[in-house]
């Protein structure tokens, strides 16, 4: 959201807090378009890297994602013992 916010700063000129905090909060909550302007924001904002960008964004969607096949895989397991 900070990145979102900073990137709002540059690109519309959105420097009004009571504005621009309630516009980067809606935008943070919309996983792929939160994501992506998040990028963006450090990038551009912040002088971020891409790849730093990247990973702080993307990383926690991976790691989800890694979380589930987990599970979903134990899952599997532990009902194969059931039967």
């Amino acid at each position: 959201m900070f990145a979102i916010f900073s990137g709002m700063k540059i690109w519309v000129g959105l420097t009004v807090l009571i504005i621009a905090w309630p516009v980067a909060l809606f935008l943070a909550m919309l996983p792929i378009v939160g994501t992506v302007l998040g990028i963006l924001g450090a990038v551009k904002a912040w002088g971020w890297g891409w790849h730093a960008a990247v990973l702080l964004f993307v990383a926690p969607w991976f790691l989800l994602w890694l979380g589930s096949i987990c599970f979903g895989i134990a899952d599997i397991k532990r009902a194969k013992r059931e039967d």
